[in-house]
């Protein structure tokens, strides 16, 4: 599976299940959302970091490490942000060129020691 066949999955789940219309909602509530699928990213992302071993504390061999619940808390991670393109009107397209300069743009990066600032998208 692709990138872009991913991401028209999660947009085809999302329509079913009614969280992809945007016609009806107003630029405050639409930012609203936006800032709440945004913050269930945030806490997803935590929820990955209990799959994986953080403490430095402690030795890493002591710590649980849970890969199956790790892949499971990236893909929710990627409903998430796929919903908020959604909300943004990106398509896939236009984030596979964004990806694609940003990628480019570290490259160059790489080869100036990291001496570029963030670069344009």
């Amino acid at each position: 599976m692709d990138f872009k066949q991913m991401f028209n999955d999660i947009a085809e789940y999302h329509k079913e299940l009614g969280y992809n219309n945007t016609k009806y909602e107003t630029d405050e509530e639409r930012m609203a959302t936006i800032r709440t699928l945004s913050f269930a990213a945030i806490a997803e992302i935590v929820e990955l970091t209990d799959s994986l071993p953080w403490k430095p504390w402690r030795p890493i061999q002591d710590q649980p490490y849970d890969l199956n619940n790790a892949k499971r808390e990236i893909i929710d991670i990627i409903f998430f942000l796929v919903e908020i393109c959604e909300k943004l009107e990106i398509s896939p397209e236009e984030l596979e060129a964004t990806f694609l300069t940003v990628l480019a743009n570290n490259y160059k990066r790489i080869q100036n020691g990291y001496s570029m600032k963030g670069g344009d998208v």
